[in-house]
């Protein structure tokens, strides 16, 4: 801790140096430049104190010896230099004359190193190993790779024995090192890093018209002058013939362009014999903790990187399988990121990846950005016992929502049949009922596989009486048969915290909501796009009058998925309103206290994770409002044709988000007893919307209307 500012006793004067000291940690950087612009002494208090000394383009050739000279001990060094082919050579020879007055200064305070745009060439290897001997934090973006083993291996001791991070984000190999984009026996020095504890990997894929924007090839002479200034840039500029900078993006002496006779098939060639060095790095590196993984690798349907040349896609989806190998390797990894993903079916490769991370003993949390889950993905995640926080891009339906709602609801019934067994096992109080209950359950499930699979089954259809007296009821999840459980989406059995990105419009379809099945463990759920989508197969025309109808499966499926995510993101449950008071004379006391307590949880913000927003948008191809399921209509008691009710059974799994404070339907014919189902399952919500493309009913509206809301939009289009 700091400490008070000094104070000389003869002459009553705060030293400069420890009033800067004290108050560093309270100035933002511009009181800091502000502090260091006022003398001499200032600016050495200032630089003494300076813990990362940043050199950029635009850096003076003395700002760093000038540093150093003053007392500056930093513990980060970060170069971040200019790309561009105009200003490449200079940039460059300014970075290496910043790591060369390191060196030669002998300050070894340095641990981290930052560079941006470096060429890493022999000599600039040697500057760095000297101006940073005890280097713990090695972090490279766009930058050429050419002496990186010389860096790792080089130096005495070797920086292999000290460094603890490395990030190559985007980096490439010199056009001497045999063409290959990254140097021979860089995966081989990386294995070496013996105290290595987190990696960063990510590759560019090689399109057919791009590639990695390299600096110019002078910058990376080991003869090049290591001053800065006009004259070093014109010295640069006149090392490449025509008196002008030849990158990898242009044409010149020193190797073909993207536009010249470099063929695509090499190109390829190059991206796997990346991959094959990724494969060894990550082979020899078992201590390995965190690692952060970007393959390049083409993505199937949805742009991205693609392979014409049949011969170079297989030879780097061999590649990247040996990759995949590689991760068995690393038995103590705890943090997986992975960049690759893309659209269903999945590539060999990929579910390669997937299996060894889900047999990984020690894997805790699992980023997979752009990764699509299907059933095959899921049953592969699901392996994983140690798993407890999953980060993915999206679900994917596993089938037709008639079949997927049948296994969701058997396996929602199995689970309740479980939870009640166990219950009655452990209360004997309410042992003769939790048993009842449980018994009823696995009768429900066994039911709902019937119908499933059974002879006249497939998508809900009826069976016989006699049939359901013959089944064997199911007690658990684990009883469900094969073909019902290849329809859900698993998950790993203890995960804490699951993530779904849904970039874009989409939203989670109610197929894929209701396959999932969410673990005891999981507290925590985060869509990032809530927005519940009903789909083409999730709705049903009539042929003669044209309406379009929500099928009662994907009514089901809705609520089932709703009902999954308030017992996950609903937090603490706040208690009911409409709890009966146990004697008559006690009701108004028990109203007013019910009050009460709702205004306070109104007042009161929701806890972590709790959804707040939803919408539930039809985009079917029928651009029309969806009629609820005739049964459930008729099952809800509606009378007249405004009273409606057939949503009225799913809007009341609502319920279960008991902050949810604003809502959007989208799409849906909705009247009298929807509405009251919706006023009563929703009393918190303060915003409602009904637009686009949803029907109301005239006698729902003076229902929604007295509802307690901030904010009302209706649809225009009414109905008697």
């Amino acid at each position: 801790m700091l400490g008070t500012p000094t104070v000389d006793n003869d002459t009553t004067t705060i030293h400069v140096a420890d009033i800067y000291r004290w108050l560093r940690p309270w100035l933002d950087s511009s009181s800091r430049r502000c502090f260091r612009g006022c003398s001499s002494l200032t600016r050495a208090a200032h630089d003494r104190e300076e813990p990362l000394v940043r050199i950029t383009s635009e850096t003076t050739d003395g700002f760093a010896p000038s540093l150093l000279y003053r007392g500056c001990r930093p513990g980060a060094l970060v170069l971040k230099l200019d790309a561009s082919r105009a200003q490449a050579a200079e940039a460059q020879l300014r970075g290496l004359a910043a790591l060369t007055s390191f060196a030669a200064s002998s300050v070894s305070t340095v641990t981290s190193l930052t560079a941006v745009s470096l060429g890493l060439t022999d000599a600039a290897a040697s500057a760095a190993a000297g101006a940073a001997p005890a280097l713990a934090v090695l972090t490279l973006t766009q930058c050429r790779l050419r002496a990186l083993p010389r860096l790792l291996l080089g130096s005495t001791p070797p920086l292999s024995h000290t460094l603890k991070r490395i990030v190559l984000d985007r980096c490439f190999g010199g056009r001497s090192d045999t063409g290959s984009i990254w140097p021979t026996g860089l995966g081989a020095a990386l294995a070496a890093c013996t105290a290595l504890e987190h990696l960063t990997l990510h590759i560019d894929a090689i399109a057919d018209d791009e590639q990695p924007q390299q600096p110019a090839p002078a910058c990376f002479d080991d003869d090049a002058p290591l001053r800065g200034g006009d004259s070093a840039a014109k010295t640069a500029t006149a090392a490449t013939p025509g008196g002008s900078s030849s990158g990898a993006t242009g044409s010149g002496d020193d190797g073909p362009g993207p536009g010249d006779a470099m063929s695509e098939r090499r190109r390829k060639d190059e991206h796997a014999a990346v991959l094959m060095e990724v494969a060894e790095a990550l082979t020899g590196l078992p201590q390995l903790r965190s690692l952060d993984l970007g393959l390049g690798m083409p993505t199937d349907g949805g742009g991205g990187a693609r392979y014409a040349d049949e011969v170079a896609a297989a030879a780097a989806e061999s590649a990247a399988e040996a990759v995949a190998a590689a991760l068995a390797a690393l038995s103590r990894l705890t943090s997986l990121d992975v960049e690759d993903g893309g659209a269903v079916p999945h590539p060999e490769w990929r579910h390669r990846l997937l299996t060894e991370a889900g047999r990984l003993p020690e894997l805790a949390a699992l980023t997979w950005r752009r990764l699509e889950v299907d059933a095959a993905a899921a049953a592969a995640l699901a392996a994983s016992t140690s798993l407890t926080s999953l980060s993915v891009e999206k679900f994917r339906p596993t089938g037709k929502v008639t079949v997927v709602a049948m296994a969701a609801a058997a396996a929602s019934a199995a689970e309740m049949a479980a939870t009640l067994a166990s219950a009655a096992t452990a209360t004997a109080g309410t042992s003769a009922a939790s048993a009842a209950a449980a018994a009823s359950a696995a009768a429900y499930a066994a039911t709902a596989v019937a119908m499933l699979t059974g002879p006249r089954g497939g998508g809900g259809r009826a069976v016989s009486a006699a049939a359901a007296v013959e089944r064997v009821p199911i007690t658990s999840p684990a009883e469900l048969p094969p073909a019902v459980r290849k329809l859900l989406l698993p998950l790993p059995p203890n995960l804490v915290s699951l993530a779904a990105r849904y970039s874009g419009l989409g939203g989670v379809s109610i197929s894929a909501l209701a396959a999932l099945q969410l673990p005891r463990s999981l507290a925590a759920l985060e869509l990032r796009n809530p927005k519940v989508e009903v789909g083409d197969d999730d709705v049903a025309e009539h042929p003669h009058s044209g309406t379009v109808t929500l099928l009662p499966q994907a009514a089901l499926a809705l609520a089932l998925g709703l009902r999954k995510l308030g017992a996950v993101t609903s937090g603490p449950r706040p208690p009911s309103s409409s709890a009966a008071a146990p004697a008559a004379a006690a009701v108004q006391e028990a109203a007013a206290a019910a009050a009460q307590e709702e205004l306070k949880l109104r007042r009161l913000p929701p806890p972590p994770g709790a959804i707040q927003t939803l919408r539930i948008i039809s985009d079917a191809r029928q651009r029309t409002a969806l009629a609820p399921p005739t049964e459930w209509a008729e099952a809800g008691g509606a009378a007249a044709a405004g009273d409606g009710g057939g949503h009225a059974p799913w809007l009341a799994a609502l319920a279960d988000l008991p902050y949810l404070r604003r809502l959007t339907l989208s799409g849906f014919r909705l009247g009298r007893l929807d509405a009251e189902a919706l006023a009563r399952h929703t009393p918190r919500l303060e915003e409602l919307a009904l637009v686009p493309l949803s029907s109301l009913s005239s006698s729902a509206v003076p229902v929604l209307r007295a509802m307690q809301l901030r904010r009302l939009v209706l649809p225009y289009e009414r109905y008697a």
